[in-house]
């Protein structure tokens, strides 16, 4: 049975310090849109516009966003008459860290200890080896 995400989980304005949110509104709006698209039956391509109304998002910036996804593999497009946005691969090869490192970049809080994007610290206080702390 597949996870349902509970939208709370990921929209709340949950933050690390007072003010500052875990992810960008547009990493949230991409997620969004990959939802809409996992669950439209066998792959059909849906129209930016439709996938803005159903989810009240800003067409202009889902456009964008749907380039940057398109661009990194998510997600296919087709133009003209009958054409439109649908993903890529199978939902389930769609990982959340895919889509907010292609929207908000590394996850890693210091380039330390991330997987993707090592580069070693010279000041760290800790010294830690970096496959302790991943």
């Amino acid at each position: 049975m597949p996870y349902r995400v509970n939208r709370r989980e990921i929209w709340s304005p949950v933050s690390r310090k007072k003010g500052e949110k875990l992810l960008s509104q547009k990493c949230k709006y991409a997620l969004q849109a990959l939802l809409v698209m996992a669950r439209e039956p066998n792959d059909d391509l849906l129209l930016v516009s439709d996938i803005a109304e159903r989810e009240n998002l800003p067409k202009k910036f889902l456009e964008a966003i749907l380039l940057e996804l398109n661009r990194n593999g998510l997600v296919r497009s087709r133009r003209g008459r009958g054409g439109g946005y649908a993903l890529a691969k199978p939902a389930a090869a769609i990982t959340f860290g895919q889509v907010v490192r292609i929207m908000d970049g590394p996850l890693a809080p210091l380039s330390c200890v991330s997987v993707n994007y090592y580069r070693r610290c010279d000041d760290c206080p800790t010294r830690i080896p970096a496959p302790s702390v991943r």
